[in-house]
């Protein structure tokens, strides 16, 4: 009688097991994970690997319709992936979409991680073309392989710190794709603060001798991730790019022609020379926390709404009381009060 009390006692767990599975699939929609040959990225010198994974979330019933769905693509942040679908991040899809806030649609996360960190989305001759990877072989992937509505206008680009300065940046470079973008708290748009010569973090990599020196830098990491895209240099050991400021002769030096490069990448620098790609965007929006700990977003994120509004582009500029990541999910969460309307307002 014993064995038979704990067979059926094992065998209702089990049905409460899968019970729960099944309501939760049923309740919501789902997240898969696969793998993708990114031409773009095939054969760079770095060595960074073009097989990158990419999450992503299918709505409730895509399984049994036939319908085309919009699309939002995320970009993560650095020292990021693509595997942000966490319980909140998932359940406020969900709740969005069955209280219909936001059409159903499809959300996608890809990966874009490196040696150093990040990307920061941009084209290299040594490191990868990450602009075109997100731009054109992750969304010819999705629409070649998903049911997705094939129209700017059905897409929009967003991203988080890192992700948020490539979601603007791409979003200028490549207006025929996407028809708008958020950013939340979009990072290092502009030099300010962190980014001077003096900051200790030059200082590191002009010393060191290998990455294993500096990689528990947070800003060391990100501005050799910065120089592998923005200034890469073959021939230029031990990490084949080069910074603006430089240590030579127990003096910091500014390099003015990589200073120069840096610029022209920063997304406040390149508003100018991309007026009417932004004015073709459907919306453009960002946000800030303003007890933000890397202390040069807010400084950025409000020059960057002053240029926006010098040239007449119409955007949607909002400063929320937080820090950098505190408020991405969650109860009065970013994505409840900015991404989730912005979405709703500008999809098609």
């Amino acid at each position: 009688m014993k064995l038979i009390s704990i067979t059926i006692t094992v065998l209702t767990i089990v049905l409460i097991v899968q019970l729960f599975y099944l309501f939760q699939s049923k309740d919501g929609g789902k997240v898969i994970r696969i793998n993708i040959e990114a031409i773009a990225l095939k054969g760079n010198i770095m060595n960074e690997p073009s097989q990158r994974f990419i999450s992503i979330y299918l709505p409730k019933g895509y399984e049994n319709s036939a319908i085309e769905y919009p699309t939002v693509y995320f970009l993560h942040g650095f020292r990021g992936s693509d595997e942000l679908f966490n319980s909140d991040f998932k359940k406020e899809l969900d709740e969005a979409i069955e209280k219909k806030l936001i059409p159903p649609l499809i959300f996608i996360a890809p990966n874009s991680s490196t040696k150093f960190g990040g990307s920061f989305y941009t084209n290299s001759d040594i490191a990868g073309k990450w602009a075109d990877y997100i731009a054109l072989d992750v969304v010819k992937y999705i629409d070649e392989n998903y049911r997705t509505i094939k129209n700017r206008n059905s897409r929009i680009i967003s991203g988080h710190s890192m992700g948020g300065n490539g979601a603007l940046k791409i979003a200028m470079l490549f207006p025929n794709v996407f028809g708008s973008v958020y950013a939340l708290s979009p990072s290092i748009l502009y030099w300010s603060e962190e980014l001077i010569s003096t900051h200790e973090a030059f200082i590191k990599i002009s010393e060191a001798k290998n990455f294993k020196e500096i990689e528990s830098d947070l800003y060391a990491a990100g501005f050799l991730a910065m120089g592998s895209t923005y200034s890469p240099k073959l021939n230029y050991p031990p990490f084949y790019c080069q910074m603006p400021f430089s240590k030579i002769n127990n003096k910091m030096v500014i390099d003015s022609s990589v200073y120069n490069i840096w610029e022209a990448q920063f997304p406040l620098q390149m508003i100018k020379y991309n007026i009417a790609s932004l004015k073709s965007l459907n919306g453009i929006g960002f946000d800030w926390g303003n007890n933000d700990e890397f202390k040069h977003l807010p400084v950025t994120c409000k020059l960057l709404d002053k240029e926006l509004s010098k040239f007449g582009i119409l955007h949607s500029a909002i400063e929320y009381e937080g820090k950098h990541s505190d408020k991405l999910t969650g109860k009065e969460s970013r994505m409840i009060n900015g991404l989730i309307p912005f979405i709703k307002e500008n999809i098609k």
